[in-house]
């Protein structure tokens, strides 16, 4: 008979164990068919385990698209205890380096979608978008929308909705130390599917930036047609002159 705890806290006790903020169905059948909690699939590896899934018996597993993705079942509060005594110890807290994405900022019939990577710690704590001092979003997208720059938070979210602008991440989560896109680890995309089905008068989707881009283009290439990049307004760009990085930002509306 199938022991669903047992299963659930032996993937919980791996993902702690090697850093890891999930693991899929495959990788997860063949650790449990070794512990001997759960027969695999010789033709078709993960089926079991798959199966659980699909019957809803670990309830902290998602689906993106087709993939299943077994998190942590405390969805990162990660604790040394849960580990048996024969185990060492993590030497890190996960939870520190685990980050997720922002809900998505959206108006009424939004016709561009911005994507970024990932929210940098600043916005995180401040749960705003491009809220660290050197950011030049903001003023960007006030500039080639010929706008007053906002100052409140609320003054940004109505710049964006009035020019028929969204604002959402590629990245739903990922382990990452600081605010760098090049740390971003074990990432896990947003479900962009649905949210372009959603708002279906979304004729563009921008990318603030080429790493935007490609994470974008790892999970959903050749899924929406329409992209643009833009250089990125990452503090971290500091290479081109705000008059560079208006002139490249005003094909948001040139298309």
């Amino acid at each position: 008979m199938t022991n669903i705890t047992q299963i659930i806290k032996y993937i919980d006790e791996y993902l702690i164990r090697n850093n890891q903020t999930n693991i899929t169905p495959v990788h997860a059948n063949k650790i449990l068919a070794q512990a001997g909690l759960l027969s695999d699939s010789k033709d078709r590896p993960g089926l079991p385990l798959r199966k659980l899934l699909r019957d809803g018996k670990i309830l902290h597993a998602y689906q993106i698209g087709n993939k299943w993705h077994i998190p942590h079942s405390k969805s990162g509060q990660k604790r040394a205890s849960t580990l048996p005594a024969s185990h060492p110890k993590p030497t890190m807290v996960i939870s520190s380096s685990n980050k997720k994405s922002l809900p998505p900022l959206v108006g009424s019939n939004p016709t561009i979608l911005i994507l970024g990577t990932l929210p940098g710690d600043a916005s995180l704590q401040k749960k705003q978008y491009y809220a660290k001092s050197g950011n030049r979003f903001w003023s960007i997208i006030a500039h080639v929308a010929n706008s007053p720059i906002p100052l409140t938070y609320e003054e940004k979210k109505q710049l964006l909705f009035s020019h028929k602008i969204a604002l959402w991440d590629v990245v739903h989560t990922a382990d990452r130390h600081g605010s760098l896109d090049s740390d971003i680890r074990s990432e896990l995309p947003n479900n962009l599917q649905k949210f372009l089905h959603q708002y279906p008068t979304i004729r563009t989707i921008a990318f603030n930036g080429q790493k935007a881009e490609r994470l974008y283009n790892k999970y959903f290439a050749g899924q929406f047609p329409d992209n643009l990049t833009l250089r990125s307004s990452s503090p971290a760009n500091q290479q081109f002159n705000d008059a560079v990085m208006i002139k490249d930002w005003k094909r948001l509306f040139q298309i």
